[in-house]
């Protein structure tokens, strides 16, 4: 008999399809076979349900709580709304109703937040036999929303030969900063009642932390991480560009290009940097402002994930942090990049932080994506010497330049692989050139983060978690390679593997969670 692996997934947006579509049975995929997906660009099917996971040995999957931003399903023209609201259910599967609402003034991401957390600890409950490749057998399987480290544990050790039950381990974060009651859309000019005073949202953050106020009750799990921004202005920090050329001018939200045309109530937002908000939010997060330094009770620290932020921004918060971090020298707050690639730049300060993204830039490039979204090699040293994580993605538009991929029509499991493995060969090598003692280290800091059911289109292969089995073997093989003598000894590629499918994590949550 097979003997079960173990996998752990950083970013992911597990049951959002079904609370989305008001789906009762959440250990039933949604949506197969995938057949339409290449052809709309986006994800009919779901990739990480609950039965994908179970099947692919994912014991540990941090679960990105995702309200739908407003300004998303904004478009521009004059095509009727029933029309954009048939059309974005299409694309995002999304039932049709519920993308008016979301463009209504009735529409609340703090309320709609709140469901999701209510969703995924109503679930815990619910089981269901599943047949499993590592036992052979239809196996019992559930899962667990886990407060601390000590549950994640004890999930790991449940599982250990355990023939007869599986669990899942889930871990909250919340992408983006927007759920806690920014973002939204004016209607008629008027203020949008649930764009919430600076106030209210401090003590929302205090409730994600588990600090109980008057106005708004604690969360009984708190989030591991949040995002700051994701694709639109939520006035908390700028982010960078997500988008290609033609969603720009289908999205009315989505900021003009090119850049010098951008109208100047969106300059804070595209390429922009933390704003006065966004720095109380952070610090608020982190526990390191002087009302929560002055508490006797800080709450749980909530960590930044840098995804998604612009290079400014993401400049402007590692200046917070070295700042805290010269008084604080023993308090070490990890970098992270839940669902990260690299661009292979050397520094943030790309074009002066104002890097114009440009979609020729992506196709034409033989490597990497170019564009600011990615890492750059300034902060893979950074994740590093933090001891934070990066999670690679799924993403096929975001693994490498367009031009990388074009001469071949069928793309096997080992194309698909090896985009993983420059990624992996460009990390390590940016902190073996820096000479660094703990240089090695490195290898303790990248993971899986998949983006999986986030309304990505995948990659072809190890389109799902069921497939991460399959992902380590070609893993493994592409880690014997000669291209990674330089940085690891051969009889180290079966644990590097194991590092990189969910060590890492698990050693992560053990500092941190």
């Amino acid at each position: 008999m097979p003997q079960a692996e173990v996998f752990a997934d950083i970013h992911c947006h597990t049951l959002l399809k079904y609370i989305q579509n008001d789906v009762v049975d959440i250990w039933e995929p949604i949506g197969r076979p995938r057949i339409l997906e290449k052809l709309v660009g986006a994800v009919r099917s779901t990739a990480a349900d609950l039965k994908n996971m179970a099947q692919g040995d994912v014991q540990i999957a941090c679960i990105a709580l995702t309200p739908p931003e407003q300004k998303i399903l904004s478009f521009q023209g004059s095509i009727s709304e029933k029309i954009l609201a048939e059309f974005s259910s299409f694309l995002s599967t999304l039932p049709s109703d519920k993308i008016s609402f979301y463009q209504s003034p009735a529409y609340d991401h703090f309320n709609q937040l709140n469901k999701e957390v209510r969703f995924y600890l109503g679930g815990q409950n619910i089981s269901k036999k599943i047949k499993l490749e590592s036992t052979g057998k239809k196996t019992k399987c559930r899962y667990v929303v886990a407060r601390n480290f000590a549950d994640i544990q004890n999930v790991l050790d449940a599982n250990k030969d355990n023939k007869s039950e599986r669990i899942i381990a889930l871990v909250f974060t919340v992408e983006s900063s927007h759920g806690l009651g920014t973002g939204h859309l004016s209607f008629n000019g008027a203020p949008n009642n649930f764009n919430v005073s600076e106030e209210l949202i401090l003590r929302r953050v205090d409730a994600l932390k588990g600090i109980n106020s008057p106005e708004v009750p604690a969360w009984t799990h708190s989030p591991l991480w949040m995002t700051m921004t994701h694709a639109f202005n939520n006035e908390v920090c700028g982010h960078a560009q997500p988008l290609t050329d033609l969603f720009r001018k289908i999205l009315d939200y989505a900021e003009p290009f090119p850049p010098e045309k951008i109208p100047p109530k969106y300059q804070a937002a595209l390429n922009g940097g933390i704003t006065p908000l966004g720095k109380k939010i952070i610090e608020r997060l982190l526990s390191i402002d002087a009302e929560s330094l002055a508490r006797a009770d800080r709450g749980k620290r909530i960590h930044i994930d840098i995804k998604h932020m612009s290079t400014r921004s993401r400049q402007d918060y590692y200046t917070i942090l070295d700042t805290y971090r010269a008084a604080n020298p023993t308090d070490i707050i990890p970098v992270i990049m839940s669902h990260a690639a690299v661009n292979g730049k050397p520094s943030l300060n790309d074009q002066g932080f104002a890097p114009a993204d440009l979609d020729s830039e992506w196709e034409n490039s033989d490597s990497f994506n170019p564009w600011s979204i990615n890492l750059y090699d300034e902060e893979i040293i950074r994740i590093h010497q933090s001891k934070g994580l990066i999670g690679l993605i799924f993403f096929e538009p975001i693994l490498s330049g367009k031009k990388k991929r074009k001469g071949k029509i069928f793309w096997n499991e080992e194309d698909w692989a090896e985009l993983f493995a420059d990624q992996m060969e460009h990390i390590v090598k940016t902190v073996y050139n820096t000479g660094a003692a703990d240089k090695k280290e490195i290898w303790d800091r990248i993971c899986i983060g998949s983006d999986f059911d986030g309304t990505i289109n995948p990659t072809d292969k190890f389109a799902a978690s069921d497939q991460f089995p399959t992902f380590k073997k070609f893993l493994k093989r592409f880690l014997n390679q000669d291209r990674f003598n330089p940085y690891r000894d051969s009889a180290e590629v079966d644990e590097l593997a194991e590092k990189i499918c969910y060590k890492n994590v698990v050693e992560f949550l053990r500092r941190n969670f």
